[in-house]
């Protein structure tokens, strides 16, 4: 039985999705149903309002053992059906996660963006927005039938999106958006309170030392760039500058701007200034900016004291590779790492540190270990990468080894084979010197590590010792480069293991990469000439249509990424088959950080058992790449940050 459904809820000030996460939203106690419009396999959608206990009453007609729920951002509806009404379905399906699969780089993903794009019949209503801050009985009668329409007509827009995208999709990945929903639907962990406490008061420690050492008194004056170039002035920097993407002279030209962000890498290269203070104000300037830890942290307070914490990801929130991306503003997907300083000793991460499993249950880690290093071997053909992974050489060292010229080892040499392990993941992308060295820079202040040499001529070297050292990554690169012809244009081609038709390049597993209007262009940049690939996406942010650059490196990153992420999907899987006698799950898999899956189980079961389940299922060769050697780390722990 097919269930499609749509919530409308009472919002208004302080109370919704401007100012609240969705578990926020739905545990305030301000929350209320209004109603919902509920549509029976393909009967027409109809409209029900009253308390909860009336809503109740028409949902238990349904038999939720046996039922599929289909809605639009159907982990809010979901939440909405089970957290606050008690019914919770066999199955998910949500439209929001099969579009951002199929169309998410070619539109916005609301309802009526992709009523527009697929060029539905019916168009979306705008009656919602009359409904602000109104109880249901502050409708009149009139209103709550004209809200129902719109309601209806949502479900049906709903229905219809489903009906038009499900059989396009693989079904394997159907059961994936299943187990997104239910990663945050039925949340299985807790958040220590305590652990988070501190991690705040901490946090507001390090961010005033770093002002007091900056000189400043007032946090919110960072917020300005004027300021901070002023400040750098005072301190004899001359302030980085870039041109605006958006930003434009009188004349049309783009304006010059201060390039203060983490993405600009001359910003970011005053982190290694000898100038004392110009380091703590460059750190006090991404600590201001930054105020998402200070309000994730307080996020992950609130959910704390509400109960369970569900796990927001979203299926596809990496268009291009489909992998997982964190939301709600929490992303556990880059929650701080803990840190393995030179000497091994382990500095826990406080955030993972909170995460924790719940009274009779343990919580065990399973990362896909050197996944992109291995695949991007594999299908580049550099074989001596893969027989040395295979038999346990440390790649990292090896690449060291050849750059500084003497045998790297990882416990007597840790700063030399921490360089060569930034060459070999950061290198085989086509990475250019520059970019290189802001890497290498940026990680050694992140890890504590101290480096010998980071100057421009030893990053060069580094460079070109890589590229020299795996030529069949090289090459792969520029295979990919001419690959892009025939995304361009549509014809047959192969890049590797791979075939390139239908202006779509195929992954092993049946799943795709696609790059919408790509082309190649005129340089757009401001004293460049000649011409680049480039294709066109969504931006989430400006909500239009912008234009990305591609590359023979960047195509060979996403294509990496992708098929990593197939060994992460089937991992997840494979364990879902695991079940007891009565058919409950043995292992619940309760959220993915990139190639790593974190799984519950009861604390009894035996250590050796669990290890066994989870290396099956992360290490069972795929049919397509049998040879590929694969490794997984695994750790068991009552936190997160024990398990790693």
């Amino acid at each position: 039985m097919l269930i499609t459904i749509d919530f409308e809820t009472y919002y208004g000030p302080g109370c919704g999705f401007k100012t609240q996460n969705t578990e926020e939203y739905v545990r305030d106690p301000r929350f209320e149903v209004i109603g919902f419009s509920l549509k029976v396999n393909d009967q027409p959608a109809r409209w029900y309002t009253g308390d909860h206990d009336y809503l109740r009453s028409v949902l238990a007609q349904i038999d939720w053992s046996n039922a599929v729920l289909l809605a639009h951002n159907c982990k809010f509806d979901a939440a909405v059906l089970y957290w606050i009404l008690g019914f919770k379905p066999a199955r998910y399906m949500d439209t929001l996660s099969m579009a951002r699969g199929l169309v998410g780089l070619r539109t916005g993903l609301s309802l009526e963006k992709l009523g527009m794009f697929f060029r539905l019949q019916r168009v979306k209503g705008h009656e919602v927005e009359n409904a602000y801050d109104k109880r249901r009985e502050d409708f009149t009668p009139q209103q709550l039938a004209t809200y129902g329409s719109y309601c209806c007509n949502d479900t049906e827009m709903c229905f219809e999106l489903a009906m038009y995208m499900a059989p396009k999709i693989l079904p394997k990945e159907l059961e994936l958006q299943d187990w997104t929903m239910r990663c945050f639907v039925e949340p299985k962990l807790l958040f220590d309170e305590s652990v988070l406490q501190q991690e705040l008061t901490a946090y507001y420690a390090r961010r005033d030392k770093l002002l007091q050492e900056a000189g400043i008194l007032d946090v919110s004056v960072l917020r300005s760039d004027g300021v901070m170039a002023q400040f750098l002035h005072e301190m004899g920097v001359e302030p980085p500058v870039k041109l605006s993407p958006k930003q434009k002279n009188a004349d049309g030209s783009k304006k010059t701007v201060w390039a203060f962000s983490r993405n600009d890498v001359e910003f970011m290269g005053l982190l290694d200034s000898d100038d004392e203070q110009v380091v703590a104000l460059v750190e006090a300037r991404i600590g201001a900016k930054s105020s998402i830890i200070e309000s994730r942290i307080k996020r992950l307070l609130g959910m704390s004291r509400r109960g369970l914490a569900p796990m927001p990801m979203a299926y596809a929130g990496a268009h291009v590779t489909r992998r997982w991306a964190g939301e709600d503003g929490i992303n556990v997907q880059n929650f701080p790492r803990n840190k393995t300083l030179p000497d091994q000793t382990i500095i826990l991460s406080p955030l993972r540190q909170a995460i924790i499993a719940p009274p009779g249950k343990r919580m065990a880690s399973a990362d896909q270990a050197q996944i992109e290093l291995r695949v991007n071997a594999w299908q580049s053909g550099q074989q001596d990468v893969l027989d040395k992974l295979a038999s346990g050489i440390d790649v990292y060292s090896d690449t060291a080894s050849d750059t500084f010229g003497f045998k790297v080892d990882k416990y007597n040499n840790p700063n030399e084979r921490f360089v060569g392990k930034t060459q070999t993941l950061g290198c085989g992308y086509q990475c250019a010197h520059k970019r290189f060295r802001a890497m290498l820079r940026t990680d050694a202040r992140k890890y504590g590590i101290i480096l010998q040499d980071s100057s421009e001529e030893f990053c060069q070297r580094a460079v070109l010792t890589y590229r020299n050292k795996y030529r069949k990554i090289v090459a792969f690169w520029y295979a990919a480069d001419k690959a892009l012809e025939a995304l361009a244009y549509g014809y047959e081609a192969t890049l590797g293991p791979y075939k390139i038709s239908d202006y779509k390049l195929w992954l092993p597993d049946g799943n795709y990469l696609y790059y919408p209007d790509l082309r190649y262009l005129e340089k757009t940049e401001e004293g460049e000439i000649g011409c680049e690939w480039s294709y066109e996406r969504w931006d989430w942010k400006a909500r239009r249509l912008v234009r990305k650059k591609m590359f023979g490196g960047k195509l060979v990153e996403n294509i990496t990424q992708a098929v990593a992420r197939i060994f992460i999907a089937e991992a997840i899987l494979r364990l879902d088959t695991i079940r007891y006698s009565d058919g409950s799950r043995v292992f619940d898999v309760v959220f993915s950080v990139h190639d790593e899956i974190v799984v519950l189980f009861d604390e009894n079961l035996d250590d050796d058992y669990v290890k066994t389940c989870l290396r099956w299922a992360m290490l069972t060769p795929m049919p397509w790449a049998p040879t590929l050697p694969l490794s997984c780390d695994i750790g068991i722990g009552r936190n997160y940050a024990e398990c790693k």
